[in-house]
């Protein structure tokens, strides 16, 4: 009686991984496939799979993973880039920052301030109230400390996508950006803290001044002139009818006198003069 031999049927895992291989030595025609680009290789740990935010501009001379209180994981690298500047435009744009709005622009133009915060308070409310409910220790605990922090992260996290998206037009519409400069820290310490930390200005203002700096853009400082020490610098006023370069007391900053008289919806107060500061 004969031996009959079963050949398996090849499936398509295997013909996948066949055909990937043969790709990669240059075995198998057309075009080559490329290693996965889902992970990440680090060293004593092995593949990591990623999912990749943006390409990197070069090699990466190293990388530092992070680890927030959300409990994800975050790939940082170093790498060696340059700046492209945008092409120059004639618009100019002064940003007052408020409560009621956002921002009201010097062209007019008001953005709606999304107060992210206060629409995610209910949910927040809740997940605090299961946290209280737990047993403090207990595994059930912390599962509900990460649900918490989960929810904060998403508020982080939009907040910062809103604030980057309007950051980028502003710099890419305008040649020079004038942003009021507000003592956060002072406001904080106020009644409308929660709001004035919700609005984000601080964070805001820091992408607009390194977007300017990066895309070739101009950016200047207008604060209140009160006459008052803050942050250890006195600011003083200009002399009405001053020209702008005899105002100038120190190298990093110069002053105009520039009247900005009406009131500020926003909750800034009365007329008011302000000096500009190039940083």
């Amino acid at each position: 009686m004969g031996r009959w031999t079963t050949r398996r049927k090849p499936t398509r895992t295997s013909t996948a991984y066949r055909n990937f291989f043969n790709s990669l030595s240059g075995k198998r025609k057309g075009r080559k496939v490329a290693p996965s680009r889902f992970r990440l290789r680090l060293p004593k740990v092995g593949d990591v799979l990623v999912r990749w935010s943006r390409a990197l501009p070069s090699d990466p001379s190293s990388v530092t993973v992070i680890r927030d209180a959300a409990g994800r994981y975050f790939a940082s690298f170093v790498v060696q880039s340059t700046d492209a500047p945008l092409p120059p435009v004639d618009s100019e744009v002064g940003i007052d920052l408020g409560l009621t709005h956002f921002a009201v622009l010097s062209d007019g133009r008001k953005v709606a301030a999304p107060k992210f915060l206060r629409r995610a308070a209910r949910k927040l409310r809740r997940l605090q109230q299961d946290l209280a409910r737990k047993q403090r220790g207990s595994q059930n605990g912390k599962k509900a400390v990460v649900k918490v922090a989960c929810a904060h992260a998403r508020v982080a996290d939009t907040r910062r996508d809103w604030q980057h998206k309007l950051s980028t037009v502003i710099i890419r519409d305008n040649q020079a950006v004038c942003v009021e400069d507000l003592c956060v820290s002072g406001l904080g310490r106020t009644r409308l803290a929660k709001s004035v930390r919700d609005a984000g200005w601080a964070s805001f203002t820091a992408m607009v001044e390194y977007k300017a700096a990066r895309c070739g853009r101009a950016y200047l400082t207008a604060f209140f002139d009160t006459g008052e020490e803050r942050q250890g610098k006195q600011r003083k006023r200009c002399p009405p009818g001053r020209p702008f370069a005899q105002t100038q007391e120190n190298a990093d900053r110069q002053g105009c006198a520039t009247e900005a008289g009406g009131h500020d919806e926003n909750g800034g107060g009365g007329a008011f003069d302000r000096t500009a500061r190039v940083s």
